[in-house]
């Protein structure tokens, strides 16, 4: 080999011919054409992510997620945490944080947790809600499709009683639902 990984001509002493360099993971021996993509690679939340020890950094959106309500189960909330946390793939992706682990990502509130809100509206503590608003900061998704997707794999693991109705687009940073959701449909 020559200098930048290029390889030397078979019977000459040449110059370097420019083949192109290659650049090798050293976790899983994958080749790559470039450094870029042998980084992104590195990067992209993969076992060599780990092993690179090298933490996901990825891009992230205010969203609400309209919640629908049946029951008087008290552990509502966990569920739901659980299940967003399947559609989010946390088993899959290192460094990605549980949710369920910690009840919620910080910052995410539900429209029902306003309680000045919640006196204007009548509601008791009590009181099943058929429809809640859930306010969090998450990873990016960026087509309808991929929404639609993302709701469905979390609804496929929630109790009959539990159901994600929607997931908005991103958000302006500030919406909070708790602060932001105060009329009653």
């Amino acid at each position: 080999y020559c200098m930048h990984g290029w390889t030397m001509p078979g019977t000459s002493n040449d110059a370097c011919r420019l083949d192109a360099p290659t650049h090798t993971c050293v976790h899983c021996s994958l080749t790559f054409s470039s450094k870029n993509k042998l980084f992104a690679h590195l990067r992209d939340g993969s076992a060599c992510t780990a092993k690179a020890g090298l933490k996901v950094s990825e891009a992230c959106e205010k969203v609400a997620l309209v919640i629908g309500r049946s029951s008087a189960d008290e552990n509502w909330r966990t569920k739901l945490w659980e299940a967003i946390d399947t559609a989010r793939h946390v088993e899959g992706v290192h460094g990605r944080a549980r949710y369920a682990a910690s009840g919620g990502p910080n910052g995410a509130s539900f429209a029902s947790d306003a309680s000045r809100e919640s006196r204007t509206l009548g509601l008791e503590v009590d009181t099943l809600q058929l429809c809640d608003i859930l306010s969090l900061t998450t990873e990016v998704l960026c087509s309808d499709e991929e929404r639609i997707a993302w709701c469905a794999k979390a609804n496929a693991n929630l109790p009959p009683h539990l159901c994600i109705l929607g997931r908005s687009q991103g958000l302006p940073g500030d919406f909070n639902a708790d602060l932001s959701c105060i009329r009653q449909i």
